[in-house]
């Protein structure tokens, strides 16, 4: 027989059209005037994707890992990788993936660096502000010297279904992406030995 689907009890993120179908159903029951007996459920809206930016290596560091509520602002410091950039460019992702080249470029901005200095020198900090609507703002400072990008709803994001393939194929690449992260980091401390000998 069939029972009625108590919307209360929805935990599913193995199934997300299934929470997103529910989800829809539950917001629509609570704004309809005449039905209350939703309680004290509280709806939030979440990042689909995690969002970051290309580091050294062609790596992804991630900002805003997935699933965090919005709205939300993380912020991130960081150097330079090479001796005398002039800029430095900031491309920002979304995914799952290790590397780069395996996520989705949603854009990118350049920030100059004037005096070039040597890498490691300038410290730069980054802001990513996601606000409930949807809309990514990322905010690059360095050395006085200010850049934004910001991305809305129209411009690259992708469709549920990419969303969708994007983690199955994080899952499926997880142990070699572990791989990746872990050389990255072991490198990146060698590199940080040399910076502070």
């Amino acid at each position: 027989g069939l029972q009625p689907l108590d919307l209360r009890s929805v935990h599913a993120p193995a199934q997300p059209q299934c929470t997103a179908a529910c989800g829809a159903a539950l917001t629509a029951r609570r704004l309809a005037s005449s039905c209350q007996d939703v309680g004290d459920l509280l709806l939030l809206d979440v990042v689909p994707l995690s969002l970051g930016v290309e580091v050294t290596d062609g790596l992804m560091h991630c900002i805003i890992p997935r699933n965090t509520t919005i709205p939300c602002r993380k912020l991130w410091s960081f150097t330079t990788a090479g001796d005398h950039q002039t800029v430095a460019r900031i491309s920002v992702l979304e995914g799952e993936r290790a590397q780069a080249k395996d996520n989705h470029l949603l854009g990118a901005l350049d920030v100059p660096l004037s005096p070039p200095t040597l890498a490691g020198e300038p410290n730069l900090t980054l802001a990513f502000d996601l606000d409930a609507n949807g809309l990514l703002t990322v905010t690059a400072e360095a050395q006085g010297t200010q850049r934004s990008l910001t991305l809305g709803n129209d411009r690259g994001w992708l469709s549920r279904d990419e969303i969708e393939a994007m983690v199955r194929g994080a899952q499926e690449a997880a142990a070699a992406d572990g791989l990746l992260r872990a050389q990255h980091e072991r490198r990146q401390r060698l590199v940080r030995r040399g910076w502070a000998a």
